[in-house]
């Protein structure tokens, strides 16, 4: 079975990140444009991938991160769940 071109290259392009970018404008001042800028930097998530990418990481150890991320992903998913119904 073969992959097609476009969902590899969609694969490729969900694990890139993209140079995060602000323009400031005419009557706006630095703080504002910065403050906008360490927003976008955070949920961007390029500082979490410089931490996590700063060390080797084995495969045990990105298996256990991995699971801890699903286990968290399913307690959110169970929390908004139940206080949707009640």
């Amino acid at each position: 079975m073969s992959v097609s071109p476009v969902c590899v290259r969609m694969e490729r392009d969900r694990n890139r990140r993209r140079m995060t970018q602000v323009n400031v404008g005419k009557n706006e001042g630095i703080e504002s444009a910065l403050r906008r800028f360490r927003r976008q930097v955070s949920q961007s998530g390029i500082f979490a991938d410089l931490k996590r990418l700063r060390h080797f990481e084995t495969p045990l150890e990105k298996h256990k991160r991995k699971a801890i991320a699903r286990r968290r992903q399913k307690r959110f998913r169970r929390q908004e769940s139940n206080s949707a119904m009640g």
